[in-house]
């Protein structure tokens, strides 16, 4: 047998399904036996001392296993063995048979522990093991099994794959972090330009002022701007940057937090040029910041980011040439009041070199499989499925209007489409918010128990929204979250095509697409829009036919723009941003 001595270091190892670990201490020495997930980087999820003189055996394993074998004091010897009577990698009498139902055959081995869940019957050489599928990943707190003892998705995907908050080349034009840090204010009534203690971006040292707001703890201060109905305000930076930027083919970045009110009906940044800052100035640079009618500015805890295209700037007056920028401001118009913190203004280049789109459908319709699916394979395109309540597809006996599981996982291993996340079991959730957790992570349980690999990126359904309190849960849960707005037609060709690096990718926008309002001209339009601005797209469907004709005419002008446009997945897009961002 192997032997690990003490001052060794601790010996990791990978068993597969089928495989019997034995770990032995002789009658000196002394170890530990520690459990941990597949996924590398992952926590140890049990420790078990190796006493002197005692044996322990794990297995034989239904699943894949990882362990870590230390030699406290002496030795500790090991043996990997394959257990009697496994074939193909199953116990019992031969192979293990996993039913969903009596004609179908879902898998041989899970990542979960079934815990006393399972009923097995012997039939010949045979064991068949049946149960009830969505007990296999129900957690506490939810009705269906007990005993299951919870689910940490990886360590956590903000350790295992952050959301792109890195700005490579990154240039800030104007940094907000108090009144004093700024000199012009141009407003047409009773805007105010204030401290706030409550959120610091990023701050001045204590003083006598936040003392009195919370002192040291606080330990300095945001600018806030209010502004009270049917006015509008202009906040700009005090002192131009040393080397001014030039923005071509960059995307610019404003980053603030809207703390009361709704959102304004317009906010534009504005960039100046030499000798232009001032108040009685009328030429810069101007672009409208958010999307039409402010959409995707919420109210509540979480500072926001958004972009625009340098392209999209338009001279006002005479200002300097858009390769000399030194300093920027905001201008802010509203018919509600409303107050928000405001933080940097700043330029990043665009790491895109042509157009993206990202095709979704929602609710993991059968319609998905085979009519957007086959008219997408044939002609070699991918997209996103959100399965709208994902415990479904396990139940005993799918509905022919829902997809199942073998269907997505052919979706994702054949045809290199995307099976992210939305829903457990409703997309309209009542329980209490530990029960909407621990869903959510019998969710993330349940796709890497069934090698689902696209579940880190999620969509927001029905009453839960960015900024609610189930919200934070998604953060946890997730490393981006997608909504979408079905614009009317009128509205289509003020759509635009979001920047890269992405500005908040727990605000991802996508176009909702409505097939008896939108046509395919319309598509072509918001694919000419990601074109131009080397931006990305994303359209969301529910609900498709094989012959639609907005589909059809995406997808044959996406065919005929490949050498203009990408269409990938979201991961696809995530994973590439987040290489460039951190290289």
């Amino acid at each position: 047998m192997p032997t690990i001595s003490q001052g060794a270091p601790a010996y990791f190892l990978t068993l597969e399904a089928g495989n019997v670990l034995t770990v032995a201490a002789d009658a000196i020495s002394i170890g530990v036996l520690r459990t941990y997930p597949t996924t590398v980087g992952g926590e140890a999820s049990e420790s078990a001392p190796i006493a002197p003189g005692q044996t322990i055996t794990k297995g034989p394993l239904l699943s894949p296993a990882r362990y870590c074998i230390e030699a406290v004091s002496g030795s500790i010897q090991y043996s990997i063995d394959k257990s009697s009577g496994a074939a193909g990698g199953g116990v019992g009498g031969g192979a293990v048979a996993v039913e969903q139902s009596a004609n179908q055959v879902i898998a041989a081995a899970s990542a979960l522990n079934f815990g006393g869940g399972l009923a097995v019957s012997a039939a010949g050489s045979k064991a068949t093991v049946q149960f009830t599928p969505q007990s296999i990943v129900t957690p506490p707190g939810v009705s269906g099994i007990s005993g299951y003892s919870g689910y940490r998705p990886f360590a956590s995907p903000r350790e295992t794959a952050p959301p792109v908050v890195g700005y490579p080349r990154r240039k800030n034009l104007a940094t907000f972090f108090s009144p004093t840090s700024v000199n012009t204010v141009i407003n047409s009534g009773n805007i105010s330009v204030t401290s706030d203690y409550t959120d610091p971006f990023i701050g001045e040292a204590w003083n006598a002022s936040n003392s009195s707001a919370g002192g040291a703890a606080t330990n300095g201060q945001s600018m806030r701007v209010g502004w009270i109905a049917n006015s509008d305000v202009v906040v700009a930076r005090a002192t131009a940057i040393t080397n001014a930027d030039d923005i071509t083919g960059k995307n610019i970045y404003i980053q603030l937090k809207l703390v009361s009110g709704v959102p304004p009906d317009n906010l534009r940044v504005r960039l100046y040029t030499a000798g232009q800052l001032g108040s009685t100035s009328t030429n810069y640079w101007q672009a409208e910041i958010l999307y039409p009618h402010g959409g995707t500015l919420k109210t509540g805890q979480y500072w926001q980011t958004f972009a625009v295209p340098a392209a999209n700037f338009t001279a006002v007056g005479t200002p300097g040439a858009i390769t000399g920028i030194v300093s920027a401001g905001v201008q802010v118009v509203g018919t509600s009041a409303g107050a928000f913190l405001l933080g940097d203004i700043f330029s990043c280049p665009n790491l895109l070199t042509k157009g993206a789109v990202i095709i979704g459908f929602d609710d993991c319709r059968s319609d998905t499989w085979f009519a957007a699916a086959r008219t997408m394979v044939n002609r070699g395109l991918v997209g996103v499925c959100y399965p709208g309540a994902i415990a479904s597809v396990i139940r005993s006996s799918p509905d022919e209007f829902q997809m199942t599981l073998n269907q997505l996982r052919r979706m994702q291993n054949d045809y290199g489409w995307q099976i992210a996340s939305q829903a457990w079991d409703s997309e309209n959730p009542n329980d209490t918010l530990p029960d909407f957790a621990a869903k959510m992570s019998a969710m993330r349980a349940f796709y890497e128990a069934e090698g689902l690999r696209g579940g880190a990126d999620g969509s927001y359904f029905s009453n839960v929204s960015l900024g609610s309190a189930r919200d934070y849960t998604f953060r946890q849960c997730f490393r981006t979250m997608r909504s979408y707005t079905i614009w009317s037609a009128a509205q289509v060709g003020s759509v635009r095509a979001e920047c890269t690096p992405t500005p908040d990718p727990y605000n991802l926008q996508a176009f909702g697409v409505d097939t008896t309002v939108h046509t395919a001209a319309h598509m072509q339009t918001l694919v000419d829009q990601a074109i131009a601005k080397k931006g990305v797209m994303r359209f969301i469907f529910h609900g498709i036919t094989e012959s639609n004709a907005t589909l059809v005419g995406l997808l044959d002008y996406l065919d005929a723009q490949r050498a203009n446009v990408d269409v990938m997945t979201e991961a696809q897009l995530q994973d590439r941003q987040r290489n460039l961002a951190f290289s």
